[in-house]
Protein backbone atom coordinates (compact mmCIF):
# COMPACT_ATOMS: atom_id res chain seq x y z
CA UNK A 1 0.00 0.00 0.00
CA UNK A 2 1.36 3.36 -0.94
CA UNK A 3 1.99 5.91 1.81
CA UNK A 4 3.54 9.33 1.54
CA UNK A 5 5.91 8.30 4.32
CA UNK A 6 7.36 5.72 1.93
CA UNK A 7 8.87 8.48 -0.18
CA UNK A 8 12.21 9.95 0.67
CA UNK A 9 11.47 12.47 3.49
CA UNK A 10 11.78 16.11 2.56
CA UNK A 11 12.47 18.28 5.54
CA UNK A 12 11.66 21.97 5.52
CA UNK A 13 14.42 23.61 7.49
CA UNK A 14 14.33 27.06 8.95
CA UNK A 15 17.86 28.41 9.13
CA UNK A 16 18.78 30.88 11.82
CA UNK A 17 21.39 33.48 10.90
CA UNK A 18 22.79 36.42 12.69
CA UNK A 19 21.11 38.89 10.37
CA UNK A 20 17.59 37.34 10.00
CA UNK A 21 15.59 34.14 9.78
CA UNK A 22 15.72 32.55 6.32
CA UNK A 23 12.54 30.76 5.22
CA UNK A 24 11.89 28.70 2.05
CA UNK A 25 9.99 30.86 -0.36
CA UNK A 26 6.44 30.07 -1.53
CA UNK A 27 7.44 29.33 -5.17
CA UNK A 28 9.95 26.74 -3.97
CA UNK A 29 7.34 25.18 -1.69
CA UNK A 30 4.93 24.96 -4.62
CA UNK A 31 7.53 23.15 -6.74
CA UNK A 32 8.28 20.71 -3.93
CA UNK A 33 4.58 19.98 -3.41
CA UNK A 34 4.11 19.33 -7.12
CA UNK A 35 7.08 16.96 -7.14
CA UNK A 36 5.65 15.02 -4.17
CA UNK A 37 2.25 14.66 -5.84
CA UNK A 38 3.87 13.47 -9.05
CA UNK A 39 5.88 10.90 -7.10
CA UNK A 40 2.77 9.71 -5.30
CA UNK A 41 0.89 9.30 -8.57
CA UNK A 42 3.79 7.35 -10.08
CA UNK A 43 4.06 5.03 -7.07
CA UNK A 44 0.33 4.41 -7.05
CA UNK A 45 0.22 3.59 -10.75
CA UNK A 46 3.26 1.31 -10.33
CA UNK A 47 1.74 -0.69 -7.45
CA UNK A 48 -1.86 -0.75 -8.66
CA UNK A 49 -2.64 -4.15 -10.28
CA UNK A 50 -3.81 -3.92 -13.85
CA UNK A 51 -7.15 -5.49 -14.82
CA UNK A 52 -7.13 -8.77 -16.76
CA UNK A 53 -7.20 -8.43 -20.49
CA UNK A 54 -9.17 -10.60 -22.92
CA UNK A 55 -5.92 -12.36 -23.79
CA UNK A 56 -5.33 -13.17 -20.11
CA UNK A 57 -8.84 -14.58 -19.80
CA UNK A 58 -8.15 -16.98 -22.66
CA UNK A 59 -4.95 -18.33 -21.05
CA UNK A 60 -5.05 -22.15 -20.60
CA UNK A 61 -5.86 -23.52 -17.14
CA UNK A 62 -2.99 -25.46 -15.55
CA UNK A 63 -4.27 -28.95 -14.72
CA UNK A 64 -2.57 -30.45 -11.66
CA UNK A 65 -2.88 -34.02 -10.39
CA UNK A 66 -1.60 -36.03 -7.44
CA UNK A 67 -0.82 -39.75 -7.19
CA UNK A 68 -0.21 -42.02 -4.20
CA UNK A 69 2.88 -43.90 -5.37
CA UNK A 70 2.92 -46.40 -2.49
CA UNK A 71 -0.73 -47.31 -3.13
CA UNK A 72 -0.10 -47.79 -6.86
CA UNK A 73 2.90 -50.06 -6.25
CA UNK A 74 1.01 -52.03 -3.61
CA UNK A 75 -1.92 -52.81 -5.92
CA UNK A 76 0.04 -53.63 -9.07
CA UNK A 77 -0.59 -57.20 -10.23
CA UNK A 78 2.94 -57.27 -11.56
CA UNK A 79 4.24 -56.58 -8.05
CA UNK A 80 2.11 -59.36 -6.53
CA UNK A 81 3.54 -61.89 -8.99
CA UNK A 82 7.10 -60.79 -8.31
CA UNK A 83 6.52 -60.88 -4.55
CA UNK A 84 5.17 -64.43 -4.75
CA UNK A 85 8.26 -65.55 -6.68
CA UNK A 86 10.50 -63.83 -4.13
CA UNK A 87 8.65 -65.50 -1.25
CA UNK A 88 9.14 -68.93 -2.86
CA UNK A 89 12.90 -68.34 -3.15
CA UNK A 90 13.02 -67.16 0.44
CA UNK A 91 11.20 -70.27 1.69
CA UNK A 92 13.62 -72.50 -0.24
CA UNK A 93 16.57 -70.75 1.37
CA UNK A 94 15.03 -71.00 4.84
CA UNK A 95 14.33 -74.72 4.35
CA UNK A 96 17.91 -75.41 3.24
CA UNK A 97 19.39 -73.42 6.12
CA UNK A 98 17.08 -75.11 8.63
CA UNK A 99 18.07 -78.55 7.35
CA UNK A 100 21.80 -77.85 7.59
CA UNK A 101 21.38 -76.21 10.99
CA UNK A 102 19.64 -79.33 12.27
CA UNK A 103 22.43 -81.51 10.82
CA UNK A 104 25.06 -79.33 12.49
CA UNK A 105 23.23 -79.51 15.81
CA UNK A 106 23.04 -83.31 15.65
CA UNK A 107 26.71 -83.55 14.72
CA UNK A 108 27.68 -81.21 17.56
CA UNK A 109 25.78 -83.38 20.04
CA UNK A 110 27.55 -86.44 18.63
CA UNK A 111 30.94 -84.76 19.10
CA UNK A 112 30.09 -83.74 22.67
CA UNK A 113 29.19 -87.35 23.50
CA UNK A 114 32.55 -88.64 22.25
CA UNK A 115 35.55 -88.99 24.51
CA UNK A 116 38.40 -86.58 23.99
CA UNK A 117 40.82 -89.40 23.16
CA UNK A 118 38.43 -90.95 20.63
CA UNK A 119 40.33 -91.24 17.29
CA UNK A 120 37.18 -90.26 15.35
CA UNK A 121 36.54 -87.09 17.37
CA UNK A 122 38.93 -84.89 15.38
CA UNK A 123 37.39 -85.96 12.09
CA UNK A 124 33.89 -85.26 13.43
CA UNK A 125 34.94 -81.83 14.69
CA UNK A 126 36.39 -80.95 11.29
CA UNK A 127 33.19 -82.13 9.59
CA UNK A 128 31.15 -79.96 11.98
CA UNK A 129 33.31 -76.91 11.27
CA UNK A 130 32.91 -77.43 7.50
CA UNK A 131 29.15 -77.82 7.82
CA UNK A 132 28.82 -74.67 9.93
CA UNK A 133 30.96 -72.69 7.46
CA UNK A 134 28.91 -73.98 4.49
CA UNK A 135 25.66 -73.08 6.25
CA UNK A 136 26.84 -69.55 7.05
CA UNK A 137 28.13 -69.02 3.49
CA UNK A 138 24.89 -70.28 1.95
CA UNK A 139 22.89 -67.96 4.19
CA UNK A 140 24.99 -64.90 3.28
CA UNK A 141 24.91 -65.64 -0.44
CA UNK A 142 21.18 -66.40 -0.38
CA UNK A 143 20.36 -63.24 1.53
CA UNK A 144 22.46 -61.13 -0.86
CA UNK A 145 20.77 -62.77 -3.86
CA UNK A 146 17.29 -62.12 -2.47
CA UNK A 147 18.13 -58.51 -1.61
CA UNK A 148 19.54 -57.92 -5.09
CA UNK A 149 16.39 -59.33 -6.68
CA UNK A 150 14.17 -57.28 -4.38
CA UNK A 151 15.99 -54.06 -5.31
CA UNK A 152 15.86 -54.95 -9.01
CA UNK A 153 12.12 -55.65 -8.85
CA UNK A 154 11.52 -52.43 -6.95
CA UNK A 155 13.46 -50.40 -9.51
CA UNK A 156 11.58 -52.01 -12.41
CA UNK A 157 8.19 -51.56 -10.73
CA UNK A 158 8.83 -47.88 -10.10
CA UNK A 159 9.84 -47.50 -13.74
CA UNK A 160 6.61 -49.13 -14.90
CA UNK A 161 4.58 -46.96 -12.50
CA UNK A 162 6.33 -43.80 -13.73
CA UNK A 163 5.58 -44.70 -17.35
CA UNK A 164 1.91 -45.30 -16.51
CA UNK A 165 1.60 -41.96 -14.69
CA UNK A 166 3.34 -40.16 -17.57
CA UNK A 167 1.04 -41.73 -20.16
CA UNK A 168 -2.14 -41.04 -18.18
CA UNK A 169 -1.13 -37.42 -17.51
CA UNK A 170 -0.26 -36.81 -21.16
CA UNK A 171 -3.48 -38.43 -22.43
CA UNK A 172 -5.64 -36.39 -20.05
CA UNK A 173 -3.93 -33.01 -20.35
CA UNK A 174 -2.28 -32.77 -16.93
CA UNK A 175 0.67 -30.40 -16.85
CA UNK A 176 1.94 -31.45 -13.42
CA UNK A 177 1.66 -34.60 -11.26
CA UNK A 178 2.78 -34.51 -7.61
CA UNK A 179 3.42 -37.41 -5.25
CA UNK A 180 1.29 -37.81 -2.12
CA UNK A 181 1.12 -40.39 0.67
CA UNK A 182 -1.12 -41.43 3.54
CA UNK A 183 1.36 -40.71 6.30
CA UNK A 184 0.03 -38.35 8.95
CA UNK A 185 2.19 -35.48 10.13
CA UNK A 186 2.63 -36.21 13.82
CA UNK A 187 2.60 -33.83 16.77
CA UNK A 188 6.05 -34.87 17.98
CA UNK A 189 8.29 -31.81 17.49
CA UNK A 190 11.29 -34.09 16.96
CA UNK A 191 9.80 -35.92 13.96
CA UNK A 192 7.38 -33.25 12.75
CA UNK A 193 10.03 -31.36 10.80
CA UNK A 194 11.16 -34.55 9.10
CA UNK A 195 7.56 -35.47 8.22
CA UNK A 196 7.04 -32.07 6.60
CA UNK A 197 10.39 -32.13 4.79
CA UNK A 198 9.66 -35.51 3.20
CA UNK A 199 6.11 -34.53 2.21
CA UNK A 200 5.71 -33.34 -1.38
CA UNK A 201 2.18 -31.96 -0.92
CA UNK A 202 0.99 -30.39 2.34
CA UNK A 203 -2.43 -29.36 1.03
CA UNK A 204 -4.56 -29.99 -2.04
CA UNK A 205 -7.84 -28.33 -2.91
CA UNK A 206 -10.80 -29.61 -4.88
CA UNK A 207 -9.30 -28.28 -8.12
CA UNK A 208 -6.50 -30.88 -7.87
CA UNK A 209 -7.31 -34.34 -9.26
CA UNK A 210 -6.22 -37.56 -7.52
CA UNK A 211 -5.36 -40.01 -10.32
CA UNK A 212 -4.23 -42.90 -8.07
CA UNK A 213 -7.17 -45.22 -8.82
CA UNK A 214 -7.09 -44.39 -12.52
CA UNK A 215 -3.39 -45.25 -12.75
CA UNK A 216 -3.90 -48.54 -10.88
CA UNK A 217 -6.72 -49.47 -13.23
CA UNK A 218 -4.62 -48.62 -16.28
CA UNK A 219 -1.62 -50.57 -14.99
CA UNK A 220 -3.63 -53.71 -14.31
CA UNK A 221 -5.46 -53.64 -17.63
CA UNK A 222 -4.37 -55.89 -20.49
CA UNK A 223 -4.18 -52.85 -22.75
CA UNK A 224 -1.24 -51.41 -20.79
CA UNK A 225 2.14 -52.20 -22.27
CA UNK A 226 5.35 -50.65 -21.05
Amino acid sequence: MFRLSNLYPIRFVVCQTKEKDMFISKPVLACLAAAMLAGAAFAFSFNDPQPLTAEDAKAPVLKIAVVNVAEVIKKMKNRETRQEELDIEMEKLKASISKKTAEAKALAEEVDAMKHDDPDRTEKEQALARLQAETELEFKKGRARLLKRQLRDRRELYGIMRDAVTKYAADNGFALVLKIDDKRIGDNPVTQGRDIDTRTVLYKGSAVTDITDAVIKALNSKAFRR
